[in-house]
């Protein structure tokens, strides 16, 4: 995700080396792109065969301080960076030494989303501060404080307006 459109990688076999699903042959190769550890990256298997992947770097001393520099009604595609399974309430993202300026309401129009794959659909949530806790988009009533998180899910962050429609 650049922002706006999804960035397709592929190996191309031909060419010995990585690129965009839109190069031609005459495009510089994609080999040292870099791939942000707090960004999300979904990977698309095109065969029947498992793949294992390892995963290389250091594990979070600290909570991930998440930074959404989108602008009104941008979305950012965010790692969750969590070694193991997390809750919504333990990832925190509205606290203000996780994510600097968090809209919370009790108006899901008027507050920033944090939407995560359940493997089928998204499912949309935002931080209720009148009742202080996380409440799923269209649920009236319900703390979902404890949604878990599968490790190495990755979420979506919408910053929103005060006007914007769910």
């Amino acid at each position: 995700w650049n922002g706006s459109v999804w960035q397709r990688y592929y190996f191309n076999t031909v060419w010995r080396r990585w690129a965009l699903d839109t190069d031609t042959i005459t495009d510089a190769a994609r080999d040292t792109v870099v791939l942000r550890p707090d960004r999300g990256l979904m990977i698309t298997r095109r065969a029947d065969t498992p793949l294992d992947l390892a995963v290389v770097g250091r594990v979070l001393a600290v909570p991930q301080r998440a930074m959404h520099l989108r602008t009104e009604n941008g979305r950012t595609f965010l790692a969750t960076m969590q070694t193991g399974d997390v809750t919504l309430g333990a990832l925190a993202m509205q606290r203000s030494d996780r994510t600097p300026g968090w809209r919370a309401s009790a108006d899901p129009a008027q507050a920033d989303l944090l939407a995560v794959w359940s493997g089928a659909v998204w499912f949309t949530f935002y931080y209720n501060d009148q009742v202080g806790h996380w409440q799923r988009v269209g649920e009236p009533t319900g703390n979902r404080d404890d949604f878990l998180i599968a490790a190495g899910t990755p979420v979506w962050i919408q910053r929103r307006t005060a006007a914007s429609a769910v």
